[in-house]
């Protein structure tokens, strides 16, 4: 008996199949496995990249510490300077200007009058006797004094602005050296004669001629009452008439005659040529020189005129301050200056000046150094200068900025000192001297504070420097 044996599964009934071609079989094969390697190497790509990405995400990510301390504004960080032993410098170099007073030659014209001839121009040298300007066809003269002359001069009249007139002409040459007495005399009238005619003018007319008239008329006249007098005593006596009477007025008009002669003298030496005051002026100092010119030809002039801005007084150095410099100018210092020196020795601070615009506060300053020997042609010429350290004054100190010299509430001065761990302590000491922004220091404390030590200047609290 044959026993058949069959697979638990049904089987299929066999199908019809078109015969598959082997190069599409292919085809799909080569797909697959290109599929494949790509999912590989972006598996691999991915692991490689996710230690970099775990970094970033952990450092973008923020505590609420670190977020507030972005926040705040960076600590100062102390700027430090080096502590050096040796002499005090010769401080800084300033620049200046030599300098003048301006002085305004001014006349009191009593009448509306006409410029008509500008004479000088500015930076012309004004000297005695030379012609500034013409008003009225008419000089105005400079000479040296100063009292103002306030009246006209003329003989007769004495005083101190006579005597100032006088050495005046004496100086120009137009009258006998000694001959001050201050009296307004003969030789006066003549020196101011030819101080006019050395300019090319013709001298102010003569004063006292009509007096002189009249008293030459007055002299006459007692002449003949005198001869008549005379003429009737004699008559009467000769002809037996009593005579007291006549006698009496003979004797009157003798006296009349000796009152007459006299008043004839004094009118002689009242006679001669005047100082007008419209046209002389005394200026405090001459020679100077013109700053601002007289007024132009035509222009019409009244009351009290400037008939020229001059520079007046010694000549100074004038130098522009900053706040922080004034205390290289304390008044009474003193100022050299630096490479060829005009005055040939140091100047003396007179005066230090604020010069402020009335809004905002004061920050800029003017100083006066006044030099013995500064020569007037030296003028507007620019100078170095720098203060003046005294020899064998100081010595070999520690010297530091002036800038780390700090206060405390009472008088007592310290710097602060720098340590290497970055704290700063307090050393207290005293300013032996100060020139170009540094300090001659000596600590109270010998030894706290040495050579090559670092002292603190200031803090920086920029929010862009570089951190430490």
């Amino acid at each position: 008996m044959r026993v058949a044996i069959h697979d638990s599964a049904p089987a299929e009934e066999p199908q019809d199949r078109e015969p598959q071609d082997r190069s599409t079989h292919a085809v799909r094969l080569s797909g697959w496995n290109r599929q494949g390697r790509l999912r590989s190497v972006v598996a691999v790509a991915v692991l490689l990249t996710l230690p970099a990405t775990a970094f970033l995400l952990g450092r973008r990510s923020k505590t609420l510490a670190e977020s507030v301390n972005e926040a705040l504004p960076p600590a100062p960080v102390p700027v430090t300077a080096a502590v050096e032993f040796g002499l005090l410098g010769p401080g800084d170099v300033f620049r200046g200007l030599v300098a003048a007073q301006e002085v305004a030659i001014t006349l009191q014209l009593s009448e509306p009058s006409l410029v008509t001839s500008q004479t000088s121009e500015a930076g012309d040298t004004v000297t005695e006797g030379m012609s500034l300007v013409e008003i009225d066809d008419r000089p105005v003269l400079p000479l040296a004094g100063d009292l103002p002359l306030i009246n006209d001069l003329k003989p007769g009249d004495q005083g101190s602005v006579v005597e100032q007139l006088q050495r005046s002409l004496q100086r120009t040459g137009h009258l006998d050296a000694g001959d001050f007495s201050g009296v307004f005399d003969a030789n006066t009238s003549d020196a101011i004669a030819s101080l006019y005619r050395a300019g090319g003018f013709d001298p102010p007319p003569l004063v006292g001629v009509d007096e002189l008239t009249q008293a030459m008329d007055a002299v006459i006249d007692a002449e003949d009452a005198v001869a008549a007098a005379t003429s009737a005593y004699r008559e009467a006596r000769s002809a037996g008439i009593p005579t007291g009477d006549l006698l009496r007025a003979l004797n009157r008009s003798r006296a009349d005659l000796e009152s007459a002669e006299a008043a004839l003298t004094t009118a002689q030496a009242l006679v001669g040529v005047p100082l007008p005051a419209s046209e002389v002026v005394f200026v405090s100092r001459l020679p100077a020189t013109i700053i601002a010119p007289p007024p132009q030809r035509g222009t019409v002039v009244d009351g009290l005129v400037d008939v020229a801005i001059v520079a007046g007084g010694r000549p100074f150095v004038r130098v522009d301050l900053r706040t922080t410099e004034t205390d290289q100018f304390a008044p009474g210092s003193r100022i050299e200056i630096v490479d060829e020196d005009p005055a040939g020795k140091p100047g003396v601070v007179r005066a230090v000046e604020a010069r402020s615009d009335g809004v905002g506060p004061v920050e800029a300053f003017v100083a006066r150094i006044e030099f013995d020997e500064l020569p007037w042609s030296a003028l507007g010429t620019g100078v170095r200068l720098r203060p003046v350290v005294e020899e064998g004054g100081i010595g070999e100190n520690l010297i530091v900025p002036s800038l780390a010299i700090r206060s405390d509430s009472g008088t007592r001065l310290y710097v602060l000192k720098h340590l290497i761990d970055g704290d700063s302590i307090r050393v207290e000491v005293l300013v032996l001297g100060e020139a170009g922004g540094f300090s001659s220091i000596e600590p109270l404390d010998p030894g706290s504070l040495s050579d090559r030590d670092r002292v603190v200047v200031g803090f920086d609290t920029s929010a862009d420097r570089e951190p430490p």
